[in-house]
C-alpha cells in the first residue's frame, strides 16, 4: 500500500501543479485489501487481525489465539460479502470447514506469556471454501468486485477552518488509519490548479469532486465532511459528521450524525469519534452495497408436491403464505384431482429446511413411497391435524438426493 508521502505526479501543458494531496479511495465495500492480483483470484485478504487468548499455559493458549483469530477474520470477511440481514443466520462453521478456507497465514506481531498469548496477523480465505459454504447454507453474497470511489475528507474546525490535506487534520488520520485496517485501499494522486481554491480553506462541492473522480475512471464517491462543534478548537463537546454520495457510487445520498464528546481526554476522545464516525459511514456504504449486489447462489430445486386436505381456495392462500418464503422461489399450480392438488414448488436449500417453512405454517411435509410401489418416491403436504394416509410410507427427508 503506498504512502501518503508518494505522489503520484501528473503534469498537464498549460496547468499549475498545486501540491495538494486528495485520496483516491478503493473502498472495499463488501470486500478486504485485496493486496495482489494473484491472490485476489484466489483467496480473500483480511489483515490485522489481533486475538488475545489465555490458557492452561502458553502452547494451550497459543492453539486458542489461532482458532479465534480465524473466527475473528472470517466474521469480519463475511461483513463484505453478506447482507446484514442474512449474517444472524450463519452459524460458527467446524474445525474443520475453517481449516479448509484458511490458505495463508502472515504473523504480524506474536507473544507467549506464561499462559496467554497475543497475535496480530493476515489471514487468506480460499474463495472457493468460502462461496461453498455459503451455498450450503443458502445464505446470499456478493460476488461482485468492491466498488472503487474517490473519498473527500475534510474536517471543519470549532473556529471555522476548514483542513483538507494538512498534518495536523486528526480527521484524515483516522481515515488512513481505517484504509491500514482492511476496508479502505489508498491510491495518492494530486489535484491541478484547478483545485488551488482549496488552498484558502474554501470546501469542495459534489460538482467538482466528480469531475476529479471522472478523471481518475471513478465512477463516484462520498465528500466526508466532519465539524468540531466547541466554545474554541480546543474545547470541543461533539463532532457532526455530513457525508455526501457524488456520481454512481452505490450507498446512501447523504448521511449526518452526530457524536458526543465523552471521553476526559479530548484528544484521544476526539481520535476515537473520528475512527467510530468513518467505520460506521463504511458500514452504511457496504450495507447499501450488498443490498444492491448479493446473490443466491445455490442452484434452484423443483419437486412435485401433492396437497391433502385444502380446498382451492385455502390452497391459493397457503400458497402466498409459503412463497413469502426467503427460500421458496415460487409455487405452481398443476392440477386438481378429487380431493387432491398437484402443485410444483421451486426452492433454494435442503428439503429439511423446506419441511421446518411448512411446520411453521401449521403444516406437515413429507416424503413418502408407496407400499404398493416402493420404488416411487414422491412428496405431499397436508395440514398437520390430518392423518397420513393408508398405503404410503414416510422417508426421512435427510437421505433423498435430488440431484
Amino acid at each position: 500500500m503506498l504512502g501518503l508521502g508518494n505522489y503520484v505526479r501528473k503534469k498537464e501543458p498549460g496547468m499549475r501543479i498545486a501540491s495538494l494531496l486528495i485520496m483516491i479511495v478503493s473502498m472495499l465495500l463488501c470486500g478486504a485489501s485485496w493486496a495482489q492480483q494473484e491472490a485476489e483470484e484466489q483467496s480473500y485478504v483480511v489483515r490485522n487481525i489481533t486475538s488475545d487468548a489465555v490458557g492452561e499455559h502458553g502452547v494451550q493458549a497459543e492453539s486458542v489465539a489461532i482458532r479465534n483469530a480465524q473466527l475473528f477474520g472470517l466474521r469480519e470477511l463475511l461483513s463484505r460479502l453478506v447482507p446484514t440481514e442474512f449474517r444472524g443466520t450463519i452459524p460458527v462453521p467446524k474445525d474443520e470447514i475453517l481449516d479448509q478456507m484458511i490458505t495463508e497465514r502472515s504473523d504480524l506481531y506474536a507473544r507467549y506469556g506464561l499462559r496467554n498469548y497475543k497475535l496480530v496477523t493476515d489471514l487468506s480465505y480460499d474463495k472457493i471454501a468460502v462461496h461453498s459454504y455459503l451455498d450450503a447454507l443458502n445464505v446470499p453474497y456478493s460476488k461482485r468486485e468492491p466498488q472503487k470511489l474517490l473519498l473527500v475528507p475534510q474536517l471543519i474546525t470549532a473556529d471555522g477552518r476548514v483542513l483538507m490535506f494538512d498534518d495536523s487534520n486528526s480527521w484524515l488520520t483516522a481515515v488512513t488509519k481505517l484504509a491500514g485496517d482492511n476496508s479502505i485501499d489508498w491510491v495518492p494522486t494530486e489535484f491541478t490548479e484547478n483545485s488551488a481554491f482549496l488552498l484558502s480553506g474554501q470546501t469542495i462541492d459534489a460538482r467538482y469532486a466528480e469531475e476529479v473522480a471522472g478523471d481518475q475512471g471513478l465512477s463516484g464517491g462520498y465528500i466526508a465532511s466532519v465539524s468540531n462543534i466547541g466554545k474554541t478548537p480546543e474545547q470541543v463537546e461533539r463532532i457532526v459528521l455530513r457525508a455526501l454520495r457524488f456520481g454512481d457510487a452505490v450507498g446512501p445520498d447523504e448521511v449526518e450524525r452526530q457524536y458526543e464528546l465523552t471521553n476526559n481526554n479530548a484528544l484521544t476522545g476526539l481520535n476515537d469519534l473520528y475512527a467510530r464516525a468513518i467505520s460506521e459511514l463504511t458500514n452504511l456504504i457496504t450495507d447499501e452495497w450488498l443490498a444492491a449486489t448479493a446473490e443466491f447462489h445455490t442452484l434452484t430445486n423443483s419437486i412435485g408436491v401433492v396437497f391433502l386436505g385444502l380446498s382451492r381456495d385455502e390452497w391459493s392462500s397457503f400458497k402466498i403464505q409459503l412463497e413469502a418464503k426467503p427460500m421458496i422461489e415460487g409455487v405452481e399450480f398443476l392440477q386438481v384431482r378429487q380431493n387432491i392438488i398437484d402443485a410444483a414448488i421451486h426452492f433454494r436449500g435442503s428439503l429439511t429446511e423446506l419441511q421446518e417453512h411448512f411446520d411453521a405454517l401449521g403444516f406437515r411435509f413429507e416424503a413418502y413411497s408407496l407400499i404398493a410401489q416402493p420404488s416411487i418416491i414422491g412428496f405431499l403436504a397436508m395440514p398437520s391435524v390430518m392423518t397420513v394416509p393408508a398405503g404410503v410410507t414416510l422417508l426421512d427427508l435427510g437421505t433423498i438426493q435430488l440431484r
